[in-house]
């Protein structure tokens, strides 16, 4: 990824393919930092110490403060309490990306596309959602590196996916012992690791 498209927040660590990357949807960003809803704790748990990189554009974090400062929010907390809590979590956990180009995956609902797009085009793992729309690509995401789930499949999600890290890396590891050590067919898996 260009490193142009970056703007780097203060404590977070580099995109060094360490830890994987997720983008939340607007209403999951408001479950977890409005309604503490208990469906997020194991990925806030993540989010908040790093092992997940919280990818998101100016575009996310603004949609998620226009929604939290409707009305219907009140019973919440006031509308500068609840705007200053997302506000900081945005600063203080998400990485700030500028706005993805079209993926030429295509959701149905037109407000729910530039998930999507920053997901594909910065290679995240997971995309958080509730959205049925969303949720009704996870099949197609999939076949492209992304997994597109609910809040409380994170558990799921982690165990396939390190189920298949650790199947590439074993199967990296029989094809360099099949290969021998002369032999220079490295996969890019291969090459990342080095």
């Amino acid at each position: 990824m260009p490193i142009d498209t970056l703007r780097h927040n203060a404590g977070i660590a580099p995109m060094d393919g360490d830890a994987p990357m997720w983008v939340l949807d607007t209403n999951v960003v408001l479950d977890w930092l409005v309604f503490d809803d208990p469906a997020m704790q194991q990925a806030s748990t993540r989010l908040k110490s790093g092992r997940a990189l919280w990818l998101a554009t100016d575009a996310m974090r603004e949609e998620a403060l226009e929604v939290a400062a409707r009305p219907v929010f009140a019973k919440r907390g006031g509308a500068a309490d609840l705007c200053a809590r997302i506000a900081a979590a945005y600063r203080d956990h998400a990485r700030m990306l500028h706005p993805a180009g079209c993926a030429s995956l295509r959701c149905a609902d037109p407000d729910d596309q530039l998930f999507v797009d920053l997901a594909l085009e910065h290679a995240a793992e997971l995309l958080l959602t509730r959205d049925r729309a969303l949720l009704a690509l996870a099949a197609a995401a999939r076949t492209r590196g992304l997994s597109i789930a609910r809040p409380q499949d994170v558990p799921w999600v982690l165990q396939r996916q390190a189920q298949t890290v650790s199947g590439s890396h074993a199967f990296a590891q029989a094809r360099g012992a099949a290969l021998g050590p002369d032999d220079h067919g490295d996969t890019q898996y291969d090459q990342r690791q080095r």
